[in-house]
């Protein structure tokens, strides 16, 4: 419930925060002025949402056949309003390009939320503990990250009677068209699982989403780039878009990401059975059909926030909703002639068809070169071929600890040979990642 209402708790407005601050970055007190303005939006949006969740939580419950659902179904709802605004003020860090700042801000709520939630529970509260646990840590997060806030750029920040509806109006305007966007996106994580149950069971669906339980945080890589990297292309600051680092991390993104891809597609079997157990034999097929997703999956948030953030969410509509029909079509056809497997090839289909949407996008917004993108594209995937090889070579089914062990160092070593001779690795990308890591380490 908590996901389904979410979407309209926020109705973009964290991201089209985002790209007005990332825009007045280099002016405080006009970056004050939108993070004001868009402070009181998202008061509203969340205040509203809560609260129709709150007031609903007796009807879902009685919905459910589930009347003890009711109060943590309402502790939920008054966790959402801290998350929804402590997300827009982490979305202020990240533009401003203070991401350090929210490592404080995660940790602490992160913190706050664990003892409360584990002392309720450890004090009978049940369910309803552990939700209205999160409740105060959510709440904990949004007071303290509004504080920081006002710490970074001022007083100004908080100032709420300074409201002007058409600074507001623009925030509003630009949020509205992410939301379809984000809307367009959420239906996309969803219409496998929901054609999946319609065509073959609810069996099914649970073979088909275990595997993707543990692709999904292959993206966070993608994420965490994209945090650092997109804000420097809005437009409005002194400096100029920073197309290079773009290209940069890009590159890296697409090499880093394609050393997974390899193992999920030839210990595909092995890697199922250790991380499921018995039952799930098909999720190997699963993965198989996944692969391009996965490989994609990396660049993909780079390329769609880059957009949000050079003000051009709306070109990316027509691209949302051309993947997500891509996506139901294939589907429809697939899946009830090979099964599950369609499914993962509609959606690596679909998610392709996605990504190149956005490259082409960015190509114009910005001027992005695709030579040096498809070069590395050509190369990597050459040494992913390679790393297979020896993959395949240790062994398909029944890994030893030996083989797991020997075959993984073989398959990196080819992989980085191949990268050498190929010279997609230079010794500046190492000096350069020494060099990041070293600043990580201060």
């Amino acid at each position: 419930m908590a996901g389904l209402v979410s979407i309209p708790a926020d109705l973009g407005i964290t991201g089209s925060t985002g790209r007005f601050v990332a825009e007045a970055r280099t002016d405080r007190v006009r970056a004050a002025g939108v993070v004001a303005d868009a402070l009181v939006l998202k008061a509203v949006a969340s205040a509203a949402t809560s609260s129709a969740l709150f007031a609903t939580a007796g009807w879902i419950a009685a919905g459910y056949g589930e009347p003890d659902l009711v109060w943590p179904l309402r502790g939920v709802a008054v966790a959402l309003f801290g998350l929804s605004v402590m997300s827009l003020v982490r979305g202020v860090f990240v533009a401003l390009g203070r991401i350090s700042v929210n490592f404080r801000l995660v940790l602490s709520e992160s913190a706050i939320e664990t003892a409360a939630s584990a002392g309720l529970v450890l004090l009978g509260a049940g369910a309803t503990g552990a939700a209205f646990g999160r409740a105060v840590g959510y709440g904990f997060g949004a007071a303290f990250g509004v504080t920081l806030v006002a710490l970074t750029l001022g007083r100004r920040a908080l100032a709420f009677r300074e409201f002007r509806w058409a600074r507001a109006k623009g925030i509003a305007g630009y949020a509205g068209v992410l939301a379809l966007v984000d809307g367009a996106w959420f239906a996309f994580g969803q219409v496998a699982a929901l054609l999946i149950g319609a065509f073959l069971g609810a069996g099914a669906v649970g073979v088909y989403a275990a595997p993707m339980r543990f692709v999904v945080f292959l993206e966070y890589a993608g994420l965490a780039v994209a945090n650092a990297v997109a804000p420097r292309l809005a437009r409005g600051g002194e400096e100029p878009p920073a197309v290079a680092a773009f290209v940069a991390a890009i590159r890296y993104l697409i090499v880093a990401q394609a050393v997974v891809v390899p193992p999920l597609v030839v210990w595909a079997g092995p890697i199922t059975a250790l991380l499921l157990g018995p039952g799930y034999e098909e999720a190997a097929d699963v993965l198989r059909g996944l692969s391009p997703f996965v490989f994609l999956s990396s660049v993909a948030p780079l390329l769609a926030i880059a957009a949000n953030y050079l003000g051009e969410a709306r070109r990316r509509v027509p691209i949302a909703f051309a993947t997500l029909g891509l996506d139901v079509a294939l589907a429809v056809i697939l899946v009830p002639e090979i099964g599950i497997v369609g499914a993962a090839i509609a959606t690596s289909a679909a998610f392709t068809l996605y990504v190149a949407g956005h490259l082409w996008l960015c190509r114009r917004l910005v001027a992005l070169p695709l030579r040096p993108i498809f070069v590395t594209v050509g190369r990597t995937l050459l040494a992913a071929t390679a790393m297979a090889g020896v993959l395949a070579a240790a062994g398909t089914s029944d890994l030893s600890v030996a083989e797991w062990v020997l075959g993984g160092l073989g398959g990196t070593a080819a992989f980085v040979v191949v990268l050498v001779i190929t010279r997609e690795l230079r010794r500046s990308d190492v000096v350069a990642v020494r060099a990041a890591l070293s600043r990580v380490r201060s």
